[in-house]
């Protein structure tokens, strides 16, 4: 090769450096944050987002990102959905606001407090509650939950309730294999099939359903409290306290109530309750003292 050729070689390969270092060097604004075209990683830091269009313009320019923070923005269901669907790639953390409530997407408990004078909101609505796939602790009761189906992308709860609250269909809580307390009382509830394989369960309360068998339960090892007034309709009082008891011979260390309707007895005495109520107003999860080592989360256990 001449000296003529190796210079152009030479230039070419400058070039070719200088465009690819130009390349990197672009950058995208929006909303006073800055980033490089090859972000994965985007922090909105306090800016309220106005222009979704010009944010979606913005996230666009981004083709390796992977996740987004914008948690100083409230963002409602729909624009929830629609984040989502144009970027699925993207995990959004995210502050979400659901009527009343407002929820971030790094939250460990939420609970919407409701009693039964407390307007209800929709499964629809509720939904949204998925993309906090850091929830270990849940509280829908008083709501109206005709479709259970986002609890398939909470695995790792380990407290659940959903009392008073139309559930017909109990089938996604069988997905939930961490589950240690579950409050599903006052429903419409026929099956509880699906909680035979929830090994962690403790707390179980299923009075005032439409539960035609209640032999799922006996495969719980570990329950400790199962509350079962009503939890069929018009079953006559005698039958209730033969079932109750064959139910505490086949669970020696249980306490079994036919006696006392929803919350009534002892329901809401003892420590794992105290526990749970102090979670969910403060919105911070807390085991139970008695969790099993293996059951707690793992950014909790003790190396």
């Amino acid at each position: 090769m001449n000296h003529q050729a190796i210079r152009r070689a030479a230039c070419l390969a400058l070039c070719c450096a200088l465009l690819a270092a130009g390349a990197a060097a672009e950058t995208l604004a929006f909303g006073g944050v800055t980033v490089d075209s090859g972000a994965e990683y985007v922090d909105m830091g306090g800016t309220v987002i106005a222009d979704w269009e010009g944010f979606y313009a913005f996230l666009a320019g981004l083709p390796r990102l992977r996740a987004v923070d914008l948690f100083a923005t409230e963002i409602r269901p729909g624009r929830i959905e629609e984040l989502h669907e144009r970027f699925p790639q993207v995990t959004f953390g995210m502050t979400m606001r659901i009527q009343e409530h407002v929820l971030r997407t790094d939250a460990t408990a939420f609970s919407t407090l409701h009693t039964a004078s407390s307007p209800a909101h929709w499964s629809e609505e509720l939904a949204v509650v998925r993309y906090c796939t850091n929830l270990y602790a849940l509280d829908l009761g008083h709501n109206r939950l005709t479709d259970l189906s986002f609890l398939y992308e909470l695995p790792e709860l380990r407290v659940l309730i959903i009392a008073m609250s139309g559930v017909t269909d109990l089938t996604p809580v069988g997905s939930l294999k961490h589950l240690e307390y579950l409050e599903a009382f006052d429903n419409r509830i026929p099956d509880i099939s699906c909680l035979a394989g929830l090994p962690y369960l403790m707390d179980l309360n299923l009075a005032v359903n439409r539960i035609g068998d209640l032999t799922p339960v006996t495969e719980l090892p570990r329950l400790q409290r199962l509350w079962m007034r009503a939890y069929q309709t018009a079953l006559p009082a005698e039958q209730l306290a033969r079932e109750a008891e064959g139910l505490r011979q086949a669970l020696p260390g249980c306490t079994v109530d036919e006696v006392s309707f929803g919350i009534g007895g002892a329901w809401r005495e003892g420590p794992h309750y105290e526990v749970i109520s102090r979670m969910f107003r403060s919105g911070v999860y807390e085991p139970f003292a008695d969790s099993p080592m293996e059951n707690l989360p793992a950014a909790l256990r003790v190396p």
